[in-house]
């Protein structure tokens, strides 16, 4: 995952966009931040708690969902 790739996050449901990326080296794992619903998020690790939008459609289904 890298800056501007398209994303839900699994625990808000939310769709969107990668603004922020980090490596914790102790702990190998990636950590990032998104603009999401309007707003940029915390750091969230990226392994438990994000997945890639494959589909298009996908965000359009979101958008339907948040009453957009």
């Amino acid at each position: 995952m890298k800056k501007g790739d398209l994303v839900r996050d699994l625990g808000t449901g939310d769709i969107g966009i990668i603004t922020d990326t980090y490596v914790q080296p102790q702990l190998n794992q990636l950590f990032i931040k998104m603009l999401a619903a309007g707003r940029e998020t915390g750091w969230i690790r990226a392994i438990d708690n994000i997945e890639p939008v494959q589909d298009p459609r996908e965000v359009e289904e979101w958008g339907h969902q948040q009453g957009r």
